[in-house]
């Protein structure tokens, strides 16, 4: 089809014909391929991207084409022309070269829903069409500003207006029309993805010259190659294999089930595995998803966890997965903040303007991640798919046609728990198989899950009328439950483990001793404390009251350096991990003790004789008793596995501070003071529990709201109950706030600092070191790990980037902006992004200076990070105050006196 050159009117300028406008430029900034041929590149990347997708996404997928070939239309105009090829555009029409571009609208993707708009909806002006949309969005951001017209001034008139419709109608006839809706945001932010992945390859000047591409490349074959060298071909899976085969062992019961019933139903959905800590939910969600994957259903899996600690950990366990599953040898992609740490850097990053780089957005891993077949990394990767950050429906595009699977479900709290339900409920209508993994989910929690447009129904008469929809009854909830959109399953528990279970109040001291005296009878102890604190005081005093050399002692929290907490993990999981056919197994301590934080309460498998914890709510006690008896062991030095519960006594409370002073206020600062009372009124009926039999009736009866009462504890139970309901209230109205639909929110940053999490507790990264020897703009520094690098103010160095990271620990800013302003070196401006000031290290006094003022820090090797000045006020966490020993160090606990429920200043 051949259109006219469009004529002006009277008094308007002429237009420059769409064959001889320019899309990109070269390596020299000259003039490049027209933006006809640059749509095309695009529209045919779109095709081959297309026929990766699984076919519940086709539709999707078809609609994507026609969209690609007309994304970039808006550089059609005089001021997109001026602003990059002036020169160019001058050489061909004189009359533009008294014009500035700023004369014009230059924004080209803006410029391009203004034509599309006017094109598709020339009867309706206030609804703007789902491909304008996406020729605005395809830069970064929905566009909510409103629209000029078409034929106006700002894109150059009638005659400019005429070339583009020109150009639409061509693109029309090769590719499809541009008349659809999409019933759904996230269907069209799916196809807003694609189409953006389409340009990012289709502007790749190493598949696509500027200068064209030779006669003998055929577009198709261009786009073929592209597409692959990418690596978004949809990986060969090997049908027919049994769960043996794929893990060499036989599987329970439920890990049969609950893959089977996925298939069963056939559709998309969220499907929810709720079995005790130890039975294989991990490999219950990946012989699922391989066998949603085998069957065409779904095309890869994004594996989402909580950390980046236990996201490391899967990652490891996923390359024998995939080493049995694939035809082709692949592995996972690792996709967190600290990734590239183990696989970084691409040559085509480079600084540029994104119209003519595209490079450098596509190979950015912070956006490309996700578009790898196989990623596991932390949720927050796959929550900035519903977040209001730039290019978040590249992530949405990502994750389409993907078995989705969500760990650690419990451990979320209102905030992000808020903003994964609403990611799950979209994912589904993307084609998606969401996999939710937990050992400990409320009733509440687990329907959330299922909106209205997916009720639970009772499927098997085995499942209780209890499993309706209102879950009615507590005690005929079953567990293990696989629950799904239409149906629930009930799986033949395991064999129940008996917990003697203790609650007593300890000092420091008798909590020292009564863990030496389980280590000396060869048991291997696990202290898990609320706060780094309290873990590094029992560390001390354990240290100074247990025989020389007796039996190995270690201390685990987040206050070490990324390279010693490595280590120390490592050491630990070969001394109490599980290991194939004894391997190791003579390596596990005739006794030892590991006292240790939350960071061994999830995805970290330790196996434990004797457990000693302070008090938390009861998923999390549950979880941490699961590091205990975790596996079978021989010649296991006890016959039961024993909890010692440490809390003070509320209940002759008439105040909130007597209640904070009996839960220990630093404890009270980490969790919400009604739910600690709760546990503990629930955890005091009971000498022993049985798991997973007791799971479900102990999870429900602490959370339960109870009748009015009218004493004095039931009244400050109530207030307590009110604050805790509208923390969590607050926190789902902040996670609703920050969605992509969320128009009135300014558009955030594509990386983990955007709201993933909420947090009050501004931190700042700091890199210890033990010497510097500095010019100013170039430094030697010793780090605490030993090593030496050298480091420059202009000269970017991966592999020293990576060293340097290794150092760093987060410290709340509060507690450093005492020692004057926070600034990072100029010689570490090429490393590090945020602020990021240098804490030098005295080894043999652990002192530690910052801005050449001795600070309240100090640090070793076996304890970490510490603080110590002053000590804690009488009448704070008085049942550790009984002992008075000059061997102990006290820390410093100035945040005792805060708002337990501002946590704006705590942290330790």
């Amino acid at each position: 089809m051949i259109f006219p050159i469009s004529k002006k009117t009277k008094g308007e300028l002429t237009a420059i014909p769409y064959t001889k406008c320019y899309a990109k430029t070269d390596k020299n900034g000259k003039p490049g391929i027209c933006v006809e041929s640059h749509l095309r590149h695009t529209a045919e990347v779109c095709r081959i991207l297309r026929q990766q997708l699984t076919e519940n996404l086709t539709l999707l997928g078809d609609l994507a084409i026609p969209s690609a070939s007309v994304h970039d239309i808006g550089k059609v105009s005089p001021g997109f022309q001026l602003k990059y090829f002036r020169d160019a555009i001058i050489k061909q029409i004189s009359e533009y070269r008294d014009k500035p571009a700023g004369h014009f609208l230059t924004d080209h993707a803006h410029i391009g829903a203004c034509a599309l708009w006017a094109h598709v909806n020339k009867e309706d002006p206030f609804q703007c069409p789902t491909v304008a949309q996406i020729a605005a969005m395809h830069h970064g951001s929905v566009r909510t500003e409103p629209l000029p017209k078409d034929s106006g001034e700002l894109l150059g008139g009638a005659a400019w207006s005429e070339e583009r419709k020109n150009l639409i109608k061509i693109m029309e006839t090769e590719y499809g029309r541009l008349t659809f809706h999409v019933p759904s945001i996230v269907q069209r932010d799916f196809i807003s993805g694609m189409v953006t992945i389409s340009d990012w390859i289709g502007s790749d000047e190493s598949f696509f010259p500027p200068a064209g591409l030779p006669p003998e490349v055929n577009i198709n074959t261009a786009a073929q190659m592209a597409v692959s060298a990418c690596g978004l071909i949809k990986p060969a899976i090997i049908p027919g294999l049994s769960f043996e085969e794929v893990f060499e062992f036989s599987p329970y019961d439920i890990q049969k089930q609950f893959g089977a019933s996925i298939m069963n139903y056939g559709k998309p959905g969220v499907f929810v595995l709720e079995a005790p800590m130890g039975m294989g939910k991990t490999e219950a969600a990946l012989y699922a998803a391989y066998l949603l994957m085998a069957s065409g259903k779904n095309s890869g899996f994004f594996f989402g966890l909580p950390t980046r600690l236990t996201s490391d950990r899967i990652h490891e366990r996923l390359d024998p997965f995939l080493k049995k599953i694939c035809e082709n040898k692949t592995g996972a992609r690792l996709s967190h903040g600290t990734a590239w740490l183990k696989a970084f850097w691409h040559s085509s990053f480079e600084k540029g303007g994104e119209d003519f780089k595209p490079g450098n957005s596509w190979f950015n891993p912070r956006k490309r991640a996700l578009l790898h077949p196989f990623v596991v990394g932390t949720v927050d990767q796959a929550l900035m798919s519903v977040l209001r950050v730039k290019h978040h429906f590249v992530r949405t595009f990502g994750l389409a046609g993907k078995v989705v699977i969500l760990d650690e479900i419990h451990s979320y709290d209102g905030y992000t728990g808020t903003l994964i339900e609403t990611m799950a409920s979209q994912l589904t209508q993307i084609g998606c198989s969401v996999i939710i993994l937990s050992a400990t989910l409320t009733k509440k929690r687990l329907s959330a899950f299922f909106k209205e447009s997916q009720p639970v129904k009772e499927r098997e008469n085995i499942i209780s009328q209890a499993l309706d929809e209102s879950f009615n009854s507590i005690d005929s909830v079953p567990y293990p439950l696989i629950s799904g959109p239409e149906y629930a399953l009930a799986s033949p528990p395991p064999k129940g483990q008996e917990y003697k279970i203790h609650l007593e109040e300890m000092s420091y001291f008798k909590i020292a001793k009564h863990a030496i005296d389980k280590a000396i009878q060869s048991q291997c102890v696990l202290c898990i404390a609320n706060t780094v604190a309290t873990a590094q005081t029992w560390f001390d005093a354990i240290s100074a009251e247990m025989p020389d050399d007796a039996f190995p002692i270690g201390l685990l929290h987040s206050k070490f350096p990324g390279f010693q907490r490595a280590a120390i993990e490592d050491l630990w999981m070969i001394r109490l991990g599980k290991h194939k056919k004894d391997e190791h197994e003579n390596l596990r301590p005739n006794g030892c003790i590991l006292v240790a934080t939350q960071v061994v309460e999830q995805s970290v498998d330790i196996d434990a004789d004797y457990l000693i914890t302070e008090l938390a709510p009861t998923d999390m006690l549950l979880q941490r008793m699961g590091r205990q008896f975790r596996h079978d062991r021989k010649n296991r030095p006890c016959t039961i596995p024993e909890t010692l519960i440490l809390c003070g006594n509320p209940d002759q409370s008439d105040n909130l501070d007597g209640v904070l002073d009996a839960f220990g206020r630093s404890n009270c600062h980490v969790y919400a003071p009604w739910v600690l009372w709760r546990t503990r009124d629930v955890w005091k009926k009971h000498h022993t529990v049985n798991i997973p039999d007791d799971i479900r009736t102990l999870l429900e009866a602490t959370y339960e709201e109870l009748s009015k009462q009218f004493s004095k504890k039931a009244q400050l139970m109530d207030d307590l109950h009110s604050k805790f309901v509208q923390h969590k209230n607050a926190l789902a109205d902040k996670a609703m706030g920050n969605l992509s639909t969320a128009t009135a929110m300014p558009v955030g940053e594509d990386h983990e600092t955007c709201a993933t999490r909420y947090s009050d507790l501004p931190t700042t990264q700091v890199l210890l070191v033990q010497d510097i020897n500095s010019t100013g703009n170039e430094a030697q520094l010793t780090l605490l790990s030993e090593e030496r690098v050298m480091v420059n103010a202009v000269r970017p160095d991966p592999a020293v980037t990576a060293q340097l990271h290794l150092n760093l620990i987060s410290i709340p800013s509060w507690l450093l902006q005492r020692y004057g302003s926070l600034e990072t070196p100029s010689f570490l401006k090429k490393h590090f992004f945020e602020t990021t000031p240098i804490l030098l290290w005295n080894e043999s006094s652990a002192e530690i200076t910052l801005n050449g003022q001795l600070t309240d820090f100090q640090y070793t090797n076996l304890k970490g990070l510490f603080r110590t000045s002053v000590p804690e006020p009488p009448g704070s966490n008085s049942a550790y105050q009984e002992d008075d020993s000059e061997d102990i160090t006290v820390y410093l606990t100035d945040f005792e006196s805060m708002d337990p429920f501002d946590k704006s200043k705590f942290d330790w």
